[in-house]
């Protein structure tokens, strides 16, 4: 009995019209000659049509929140650089010291308790002036005992380091062996670095003799220099019969130089990087930062790989301008290769997009980190004009910097690309932090 009927069962839903008629029309497979019967089926189901309802509500409200936080980051940005801008132009006109003053409030009369503390107070101060003025007239014989030990000292350096004012013998002085040039450029880079050099040394040692304990003034011997001896480099005949003399009795650091002349071509910049690195004074590494500013057409770019280039991308030039922090003209010259249409931008900087040199992010942030700690207002204002104009994606999608007049840039190519930059720059901690406090 329970068999049959469950025979019976099956027998009824199987042989229904609901479930074979759709198949069987279509030889056992489903029927695709009604399709908007099978579309109108499925969205007369509930929870089908909710499904679909709120995925394509969902899809529009994500689309339309992400372009609302877009256009405020970007709008923000630009709030932002205008700021700053706005407060460097501001503390130009103002000056330093109207950020420092406080207004003074109105004074009232004091009581008799508050007057017979002022006098204990003044009491006091009076001892504690007493005791400042014994202090300093003790640190200005500290400051005379120091200049005296230092006169000392010059003294028994003078006397113990050769000097290339000495006076040698025809044979004391050996010249190198005289071979083919390999590179006029180089040949001439280093005839007039040499000269340089020896010319500095012959001048610093001239002050030694004379027992004058002051600096040589770096920028007044540079340009007397470069006005009386620049020119003869120019001269090739003379290129090719430089040779570097023997350079044994030579003070240590000036030995040191001339070996590094000596050892290695000077064609790219990379080479004379090296030099520069290898200096170990100071004074003759601001020599070298004049001499380049102004020879730089002697050398060529360097030459890197893509990978190098992200690594070291504008790293010498970012020490350049760091070291000429101490010196105004010239700090001012090296960021006018950044800001300002400077044909040594080439050298320094890899062309990209327009077959223009650009600068990365990180440059561009450290460059403005130092200008605006050196309070080089004019500087800061077209650096934070150069990124408002000029930043660009390149095709890694990292933010660069154009080195070019922001008139050629205007268009919609650019003006969108700026935007989608202003996103990224939005979301760049240090920048925005730097800008902040650019503002204040």
């Amino acid at each position: 009995m329970k068999k049959y009927n469950i025979c019976k069962f099956w027998t009824r839903f199987y042989s229904s019209p609901q479930f074979f008629n759709a198949r069987v029309r279509a030889g056992g497979l489903l029927n695709e000659s009604q399709p908007r019967g099978n579309l109108w089926s499925f969205f007369r189901t509930p929870g089908n049509i909710t499904f679909v309802t709120t995925n394509i509500v969902t899809f529009v409200g994500i689309v339309t929140y992400d372009t609302f936080v877009s256009a405020n980051e970007e709008r923000i940005f630009e709030e932002r650089l205008a700021v700053a801008r706005l407060s460097v132009e501001k503390s130009g006109r103002e000056g330093i010291i109207l950020e420092d003053t406080v207004p003074m409030l109105p004074q009232r009369r004091p009581s008799g308790e508050e007057y017979m503390d002022k006098q204990a107070q003044d009491k006091e101060l009076a001892k504690l002036d007493d005791q400042i003025e014994i202090l300093r007239k003790e640190l200005e014989e500290r400051k005379k005992l120091d200049l005296q030990l230092r006169q000392m000292e010059a003294n028994i350096k003078e006397e113990a380091v050769d000097s290339p004012l000495q006076t040698y013998t025809a044979s004391e002085v050996t010249l190198r062996d005289k071979g083919k040039v390999k590179n006029l450029v180089s040949q001439r880079v280093k005839m007039s670095l040499f000269q340089m050099v020896y010319s500095f040394y012959s001048y610093k040692s001239a002050l030694l003799s004379q027992n004058k304990d002051i600096e040589p003034e770096m920028d007044e011997f540079y340009h007397f220099w470069s006005e009386k001896y620049g020119q003869v480099n120019c001269d090739m005949e003379k290129v090719k019969e430089f040779k570097l003399p023997d350079w044994q009795k030579y003070p240590n650091l000036m030995k040191k130089f001339c070996y590094q002349l000596y050892d290695r071509e000077i064609r790219r910049l990379s080479d004379f990087e090296h030099i520069y690195y290898s200096a170990d004074s100071r004074e003759l590494k601001q020599l070298l930062r004049l001499w380049l500013y102004d020879n730089w057409y002697l050398l060529k770019p360097t030459l890197r790989s893509d990978e190098v280039l992200q690594r070291r991308d504008g790293r010498f030039f970012k020490d350049l301008v760091r070291d000429s922090r101490g010196d105004h003209a010239l700090f001012s010259k090296y960021m006018s290769i950044v800001t300002q249409d400077n044909p040594r931008s080439v050298l320094f900087f890899q062309q990209d997009k327009f077959n223009l040199p650009s600068i990365s992010l990180a440059t561009y942030v450290s460059l403005l980190e130092t200008s605006e700690r050196t309070h080089h207002n004019l500087t800061t204002v077209r650096l934070i004009q150069l990124l408002k104009t000029n930043c660009y994606l390149d095709k890694n999608q990292h933010v660069r910097i154009l080195l070019a007049p922001p008139d050629g840039l205007q268009t919609p190519q650019m003006a969108k690309s700026r935007r989608i930059c202003y996103r990224y720059l939005s979301k760049d901690r240090r920048l925005t932090a730097l800008l902040d406090t650019i503002s204040k």
